[in-house]
């Protein structure tokens, strides 16, 4: 908020500093002063309010889930696996199971298991 006051405070200054000139490059100048002004308060406020939509809903809802069939998957492998988990193996296994079709590599389920969006 401090750089758009600062910004259109600029503006404001340059278009008095040659109000009292009246050539016709003072006026184009001028002209273009307040359209430059003009537009940064439009572009301001069109990314202030798309930022502010009441309209955006929230990804997690605040009451608990349940664990998809994914994480229940991937939690129970993981509790019998024995030494070293191997991702590419488990994902396959998976795969053939009916599971992970919306991950489209190992990587992405150990990157979202990590992350804990499962």
């Amino acid at each position: 908020m401090r750089s758009f006051c600062d910004t259109m405070i600029s503006q404001y200054e340059k278009i008095l500093k040659y109000e009292d000139d009246r050539s016709e490059n003072s006026r184009k100048r001028l002209r273009q002063y307040a359209k430059d002004g003009i537009e940064f308060a439009k572009q301001f406020r069109r990314r202030r309010l798309s930022l502010e939509s009441p309209f955006v809903t929230p990804i997690r809802s605040r009451s608990p889930e349940k664990p998809n069939d994914d994480l229940i998957f991937v939690n129970n492998e993981r509790f019998c696996s024995i030494g070293r988990f191997n991702w590419a193996s488990f994902y396959k296994k998976g795969r053939d199971k009916g599971v992970f079709g919306r991950y489209s590599s190992h990587l992405t389920l150990k990157q979202a298991f990590t992350k804990g969006n499962l």
